[in-house]
C-alpha cells in the first residue's frame, strides 16, 4: 500500500487544539501548593500524574508551559523516578492531552431537547442547577431498588470504594462495572480461584526481566495491546535473553518478538494446557517441597454421593492429609499458609502422593494431586495435537522446556471474555505456573506492592468485626462481600436485593441466560427493564440507570443496551462523561466529569501494577478550563438529589471506608465557605494526605513536597517485600484456605449451592470444556466460512473514545486496513477473489447478526480464522474524528454467556465472509 502520511501545520494544528483555559484555579491550603509556578512568563515546569487510559495506571510527566498567566500542556511523558513505567508510554497516554483540549469534549451539563428520543444526541447545554433539578424532578417516583449504577473503569479502579459508598448511601443494590463481563472478573475469576486475587491486574505481575521463559496464550493484550509497564518489563527480558514461545491464530505483536509463533486453532489453548499440566505432572517437572508446603495439593479427596471429587473435612471443616511419618490421617488447619502444622499444633509432612490402595474409614481417598492426574489422563499430547493443530511433539517439547527452565512464566492474560471456557484455560495457567513454585518469586508472578499491602491490612483485620469492610478486604474475599451483600434481602432496609440475584434464582439452570455468580455484570438486567422478575408479589423493574466513564453501548453485544435504553420503563438515563461516547447520546441528562489531567484526586494510591510498593496521587497539571465536576463530588450531590440529604453518604463513607463523617463533613463545608470547587474530594484529599503521611511517620507538607517533586514516594522495593511478605511463603493467599488451591473451594461452593454436579464449568479440577463455535455441525467449513477472533490495538483503548483524538486517528489511518479493517488469510482471500481494502460483509452464522468491513490480506493469521482489532467503529457522529472508522466489534459479537460469571463467548462462532 502507498504511505500518506497527513499533513499538518502550526496554524492547523494550533486551531484543531485550541480551547480557552478558563476556570478559577481550585483552592488549596497552604500545605497543599498550587500546581507549577504562579508568577507571569514562567519557564515549562513538570506536574505529576497518573494515567487514564488502561489499567496499567503509569506514572505521567506532564510538561507545562505558561506565558501571562496561562498555562498550557505541552507533552505528556512517563515520570522517570516511577519504577513501574519509568520514562516511557504508549502512544494513548501521550495523546491524553487532547482529552482536555478536544472540541468534542462536554463542556457543560446537557439534557435532551424535549420530544426527541434517546441516541438521537439532541441537547441542550445547562446549568448545573437545572441539571440536578432534572434529575430530581424525574427520580420522584423511582424507587431506591429500581435505580442501577454502571461504574465505568476509566474511573472506577480508583473510585470503587466510592462507588459503593454511594449505592449504599442512596440504597441502591444495583451495580455494574465495566468491562467486568469482558475482562477482569470473567477470565480474572479462573486464576483468581488457584491464587485468591482480585485486584485490576496488578495481582500477579509478570517478572519479565529475571524470566528465562515466556509462554503466551491468549496474552497479547498484556504485552501488545499495550501495557506500557510490562512492555518495558518484557523488553527487558528479551534483551536479557529470554526465550518466547506464543500460541495465537495470528502473528500478534507479542508473537512478532517471539522466537515460536504456533497458529492454534482457536478455542482449543483449553486443549494444550490440559495436555502441557498432564506432561509436567506424568514426568514430575514440578516443586513437590512448594506443592507439600504451601498448596492443596496434598489434601485427601474422595468421591462423595454424586460420583464428584470432594474434600475429606473433619466436624471443624478441617482438611485431612496423610503424614509421611506415620502414615496416619492428620487434620489440618482450615485457614494457614502452609500445611507443616496439624489443628492439633504438632508437627506434619504431607504426602503428596497416595500410597498404593489407600483407605480411610472403609473409604478410598486420594491426594488432589492424584485426583487430578487421574483426571488428566485423557488430556494426551496426541489428543490435544488433533484439535489444536499444535503437533503432540512440539506439545511436549513447549512443556519441557517450560518445566526445565530456571524461571518461567505463563502470561495470565486479559481480555478475558472469548469462549465459554475462558475460566479453566486461566485455571490451569495458574496451575501450570503454581505447580513450578513460581509464585511470588523473582522471575514468575509477583504481587503488587499496593495489593501485597492491601492484603497484609486484611489479614491483619481479620478478627476485628468492625473493621470497614471497603479498608479492609482485598482479592476475592472482597469479591464475595461485594457479591454477599448485593444478594443479601437484609442489605438494604427496604428488603430487596439485587436485580441480578433476583434473576439468578428465578431463571431455570439450564437457560443461557443464568449465571451462578453475576458479580457486578449486566446478567438479569434485561429482565428486569422488561418487568419479568417479580420481589414480595411486585414486578422488579430497573427504571433508571447512572453511567459514570462507561461506553456499554460499544461494550456489549449491539442492540442489547439500545434497546435497554429505549425501553419504556426506563424512566430516566443520567451519564457522566468527558467525551461524547456512543452511550452519552441514550442519555436524558449528561454531567461533564473533569479530565485527569485538571484534577486533584481524592486519596494517595499504590503505584498501579507495580512489584514496588510507591505511592501517587494525581496533580492537577492546568486549572479546570471548564466547570466540570470530580466523580465523588457528584456522588455527595446525588445523594442528597435522591435522598433529600448528604447525610447518607457520609455515613456510608465512614462505615465502609472508615473515614470518619463528622471531620469530613466540618472539613467539606469549610472549603465550600471559601470558594473551592470540588470541596468533598479535596476534603477527602486532605485527610487521606494527613492519614498517609501519619503511617509514614512524617508530615503530610514532607508528603505533598516529595510526590509534587518526584511523582512517587517509594515506601518498600519488590524483594524487601517478596523477603517478609511473600505468598504464600510468609503470608497466606487470599483464598478461603490460603493456600494454592488447585482444587478449588470457590468452585466447589457454587457447584453444592446450585446442585451442579456434572457441570463442568464448576469442576473443582481441572477438566476440559470445549469451545463449540459450530454446534452441531462436523462438516468441514466452506470456502467463505471462518473462525473469528479479535484483539486490542496498541492505539485506542477498551470501548473508549480516545480513537477521537487526531494523533490516534491518525496513526489508525496510517496503519489503514492493519488496524481497523478484517484480517484474511491471502490464501482463502484469493478464493474469494478479495484484494487489499475490499469491503466484505462479516456475518455471524449462529446470530445472523452482520458488520460491513474492509479487507487487510495477510499471511499473518491462520487459514480457517479472520480477525478484527476492537475499539473502532464508534457510532456517535459527535466523535468527528473517529466516527465510523473501522468496524464496532459489537455487531458481530453474540450475546451468549458462560454460566458461572455470565462472561461473553465473543468469539465462539464462525462468520461467513461476502463482497459488500
Amino acid at each position: 500500500m502507498a504511505w500518506q502520511f497527513p499533513k499538518m501545520t502550526r496554524r492547523t494544528f494550533l486551531k484543531s487544539t485550541s480551547v480557552s483555559a478558563v476556570g478559577a484555579t481550585l483552592y488549596h491550603p497552604d500545605w497543599i501548593r498550587l500546581a507549577g509556578p504562579t508568577h507571569p512568563d514562567a519557564a515549562d515546569h513538570f506536574a505529576h500524574s497518573i494515567c487514564n487510559y488502561c489499567s496499567s495506571f503509569c506514572s505521567l510527566r506532564i510538561t507545562v508551559a505558561e506565558k501571562k498567566g496561562k498555562q498550557r500542556i505541552m507533552k505528556l511523558g512517563g515520570n522517570p523516578n516511577s519504577t513501574l513505567n519509568g520514562d516511557k508510554i504508549c502512544a494513548r497516554g501521550q495523546s491524553g492531552l487532547r482529552q482536555v483540549y478536544s472540541a468534542n469534549r462536554i463542556k457543560t451539563p446537557l439534557i435532551r431537547v424535549a420530544g426527541s428520543k434517546r441516541g438521537e444526541m439532541k441537547f441542550r447545554s445547562a446549568t448545573w442547577e437545572e441539571a440536578w433539578d432534572y434529575i430530581a424532578q424525574k427520580s420522584k417516583n423511582i424507587k431506591p431498588w429500581e435505580w442501577t449504577v454502571y461504574g465505568g473503569w476509566s474511573t472506577c479502579s480508583f473510585y470503587v470504594p466510592h462507588t459503593i459508598a454511594f449505592t449504599s448511601a442512596i440504597q441502591c443494590p444495583n451495580l455494574i462495572t465495566s468491562p467486568t463481563q469482558n475482562c477482569v472478573f470473567d477470565g480474572h475469576l479462573g486464576t483468581n480461584s488457584m491464587i485468591g486475587n482480585f485486584v485490576v491486574h496488578g495481582e500477579n505481575i509478570e517478572d519479565y526481566e529475571n524470566s528465562d521463559y515466556i509462554l503466551s496464550i491468549i496474552g497479547n493484550a498484556c504485552i501488545g495491546g499495550v501495557s506500557t509497564c510490562r512492555a518495558v518489563r518484557f523488553s527487558a527480558g528479551k534483551e536479557k535473553g529470554a526465550k518466547v514461545v506464543v500460541l495465537d491464530p495470528r502473528a500478534s505483536e507479542t508473537a512478532a518478538k517471539a522466537d515460536e509463533w504456533y497458529a492454534i486453532k482457536p478455542g482449543t489453548d483449553l486443549d494444550f494446557t490440559l495436555a502441557m499440566l498432564r506432561e509436567m505432572m506424568d514426568n514430575g517437572w514440578y516443586d513437590e517441597d512448594f506443592l507439600i508446603r504451601h498448596s492443596n495439593m496434598p489434601f485427601l479427596v474422595r468421591k462423595n454421593q454424586h460420583n464428584a471429587w470432594a474434600l475429606y473435612l473433619s466436624d471443624k471443616k478441617e482438611p485431612a492429609v496423610i503424614d509421611a511419618h506415620s502414615g496416619q490421617v492428620v487434620f489440618l488447619p482450615a485457614f494457614s499458609n502452609h500445611n507443616l502444622q496439624s489443628s492439633a499444633g504438632a508437627s506434619v509432612t504431607p504426602l503428596l502422593h497416595t500410597p498404593k490402595g489407600f483407605q480411610h474409614d472403609g473409604e478410598a481417598m486420594l491426594t488432589v494431586f492424584d485426583a487430578q492426574h487421574q483426571e488428566l489422563q485423557p488430556y494426551t499430547p496426541e489428543w490435544a495435537a488433533a484439535n489444536t493443530g499444535i503437533s503432540a511433539d512440539d506439545i511436549r517439547k513447549i512443556a519441557r522446556e517450560f518445566s526445565t527452565a530456571k524461571s518461567p512464566i505463563v502470561i495470565p492474560g486479559w481480555s478475558g471474555a472469548r469462549y465459554g471456557n475462558i475460566q479453566m484455560l486461566r485455571r490451569v495457567q495458574a496451575m501450570i505456573q503454581t505447580l513450578k513454585g513460581r509464585l511470588d518469586v523473582p522471575g514468575g508472578w509477583i504481587f503488587g506492592g499496593d495489593y501485597r499491602e492491601q492484603v497484609r491490612n486484611m489479614w491483619a483485620q481479620k478478627d476485628n468485626p468492625k473493621a470497614p469492610p471497603l479498608a479492609s478486604l482485598a482479592g476475592m474475599p472482597f469479591v464475595y462481600w461485594s457479591a454477599n451483600a448485593a444478594a443479601n434481602p437484609g442489605t438494604h432496609d427496604h428488603g430487596y436485593p439485587a436485580w441480578a440475584a433476583v434473576h439468578r434464582d428465578q431463571t431455570p439452570k439450564d437457560s443461557p441466560d443464568w449465571a451462578a455468580f453475576p458479580f457486578t455484570t449486566e446478567v438479569g438486567l434485561d429482565s428486569a427493564i422488561k418487568g419479568k422478575l417479580t420481589w414480595k408479589g411486585a414486578p422488579y423493574l430497573c427504571k433508571a440507570i447512572l453511567l459514570n466513564g462507561t461506553n456499554p453501548m460499544r461494550d456489549a453485544p449491539e442492540g442489547f443496551w439500545q434497546e435497554a435504553f429505549t425501553h419504556p420503563n426506563m424512566e430516566l438515563v443520567v451519564v457522566m462523561d468527558v467525551m461524547p461516547a456512543d452511550t452519552v447520546a441514550y442519555a436524558d441528562v449528561v454531567l461533564p466529569e473533569l479530565t485527569y489531567l485538571e484534577r486533584d484526586e481524592p486519596a494517595i494510591y499504590g503505584n498501579g501494577v507495580n512489584p514496588d510498593n510507591m505511592l501517587i496521587t494525581r496533580y492537577q497539571a492546568i486549572p479546570p478550563a471548564y466547570d466540570n465536576v470530580i466523580l465523588t463530588d457528584a456522588f455527595l450531590k446525588l445523594t442528597e438529589v435522591l435522598t433529600g440529604s448528604s447525610e447518607p453518604y457520609y455515613q456510608s463513607v465512614q462505615d465502609l471506608m472508615g473515614i470518619p463523617a463528622a471531620p469530613l463533613k466540618a472539613l467539606t463545608e469549610e472549603k465550600r465557605a471559601k470558594g473551592i470547587q470540588n470541596p468533598f474530594t479535596m476534603a477527602l484529599r486532605q485527610m487521606d494526605f494527613e492519614a498517609k503521611a501519619k503511617g509514614l511517620g512524617i508530615t503530610p507538607q514532607k508528603l505533598d513536597a516529595d510526590l509534587r517533586k518526584n511523582g512517587v514516594y517509594p515506601v518498600a522495593k519488590a524483594d524487601e517485600l517478596i523477603a517478609n511478605y511473600g505468598m504464600p511463603r510468609k503470608m497466606a493467599l487470599p483464598t478461603p484456605s490460603g493456600r494454592a488451591e488447585f482444587y478449588s473451594n470457590l468452585y466447589g461452593q457454587l457447584r453444592e449451592q446450585f446442585g451442579l454436579w456434572d457441570n463442568p464449568y464448576f469442576s473443582v479440577l481441572a477438566t476440559h470444556i470445549p469451545a463449540d463455535c459450530r454446534p452441531g455441525s462436523k462438516a468441514p467449513m466452506a470456502d467463505d466460512e471462518f473462525y473469528f477472533t479479535f484483539g486490542m490495538v496498541p492505539v485506542v483503548s477498551h470501548c473508549s473514545p480516545n480513537n477521537d483524538f487526531q494523533p490516534l486517528v491518525s496513526i489508525s489511518k496510517f496503519r489503514g486496513e492493519i488496524y481497523t479493517g478484517l484480517w484474511v488469510h491471502s490464501l482463502r482471500a484469493g478464493k474469494l477473489g478479495l484484494k487489499e481494502g475490499d469491503k466484505v460483509w462479516v456475518t455471524n452464522q449462529l446470530t445472523q447478526q452482520k458488520a460491513e468491513a474492509s479487507v487487510h490480506v495477510t499471511r499473518l493469521v491462520r487459514e480457517d480464522t479472520v480477525f478484527l482489532y476492537s475499539g473502532y467503529g464508534d457510532q456517535n457522529p459527535a466523535l468527528t474524528h473517529g466516527y465510523r472508522m473501522g468496524t464496532a466489534l459489537n455487531k458481530i459479537t453474540p450475546d451468549f454467556i458462560e454460566p458461572v460469571s455470565g462472561g461473553f463467548r465473543s468469539q465462539e462462532f464462525t462468520v461467513r465472509l461476502e463482497r459488500a
